[in-house]
């Protein structure tokens, strides 16, 4: 199982290599699935994308809304277009691009990523786990290349989503291979972002704490361990936190696939479609036990629930690997070391 390291010369390359047959045909799939979406709700009023009419119907004045505030300008471009289904469309379509190019970035793949049953449902629902996915991997990008604004941009957008932004925002800034200066200077980006957004929409804040507390998030589709044995689930964070830094590649890979896995597994609440944000990092064919979600058509509720496997398995292999890295002696060679 590869893993990925923090490479500039292996990240631009990546970025720049032609699609591969796979990539294209799980592109092609993605655009023909948005767009055949699109048709039927238009020809056959099909009832979709419930999450995507909450930003358009935030867009337009209505209060429930449960994203920062400094994403609601894009909402409002898009619900000015003509016609709610060009809207989901585009919508669609910058999930998809987010996907793909968080991939490149992190080294993993993007046909299992697009084709997965998470990103299916994320498509269906109109959910936005493909931007996300974007602006952590532009802030990845941003700390390798020394791009300290162009990082906190990522983390700006990562943070649209913050439940999920947060944990996986401040993995990446104590992963960098960067200065504690630059690692400060960072939040500058989302911290002039979210004064902004404070300006143009006052007590966002507070409005966004009562949608909350008067309409909570809806627990179907959430996965993990909080359900089952609550807090106890926060232990699963300290393994990759207490590993002793070091500037190991390796090392510093199967960290921040564990505090992704552990965000899916201990976090309160962690949609499935989340589950994205895993397989765009290099966790080879692992990826694939995601659409095990597709037997949600017999099964149900139980498919979703059952996809919990998926990071409990990345984070076992993960944490493996972490201690294998800390214990093996310093002569092996990364050559010989870079799968498990």
């Amino acid at each position: 199982m590869p893993f990925f390291t923090i490479n500039d010369a292996g990240i631009e390359r990546r970025l720049r290599a032609r699609l591969t047959p796979l990539e294209f045909g799980a592109l092609a799939w993605c655009i023909i699935i948005v767009v055949a979406f699109a048709y039927l709700n238009a020809t056959a009023n099909m009832n979709y994308a419930p999450d995507f009419h909450i930003y358009m119907d935030a867009a337009r004045g209505d209060p429930y809304f449960y994203y920062a505030y400094w994403s609601m300008p894009l909402f409002q471009a898009l619900e000015a277009l003509p016609g709610e289904h060009i809207a989901f469309v585009l919508w669609g379509f910058i999930n998809i691009a987010g996907v793909w190019f968080a991939a490149r970035v992190f080294g993993g793949s993007g046909a299992i990523a697009l084709t997965s049953y998470s990103f299916a449902f994320t498509l269906f629902y109109g959910q936005s786990i493909g931007l996300i996915a974007a602006g952590v991997a532009l802030a990845w990008w941003g700390f390798a290349r020394g791009w300290i604004v162009l990082a906190g941009v990522g983390l700006t957008i990562a943070l649209i989503k913050y439940h999920i932004g947060v944990p996986i925002g401040l993995a990446i800034v104590l992963l960098a291979h960067t200065s504690w200066y630059n690692r400060i200077r960072v939040w500058l980006v989302p911290l002039i972002v979210t004064v902004a957004s404070l300006i143009v929409y006052p007590n966002w804040v507070g409005i966004m704490l009562d949608t909350m507390a008067v309409r909570p998030a809806v627990e179907f589709g959430s996965i993990g361990l909080w359900s089952l044995i609550g807090a106890a689930s926060l232990i699963l964070w300290l393994p990759p936190m207490l590993v002793p830094p070091r500037s190991d590649g390796r090392l510093r890979a199967a960290r921040f696939i564990a505090l992704n896995a552990a965000a899916a597994l201990a976090l309160p609440y962690f949609q499935q479609t989340g589950l994205v944000g895993l397989y765009v990092l290099p966790i080879g064919w692992w990826g694939l036990l995601g659409n095990i979600g597709y037997a949600f058509f017999w099964v149900f509720d139980d498919a979703l629930e059952i996809l919990v496997i998926v990071p409990l398995i990345l984070y076992g292999i993960a944490v493996s690997r972490m201690l294998y890295v800390v214990i093996a002696p310093r002569t092996v060679s990364s050559s010989t070391s870079a799968r498990i």
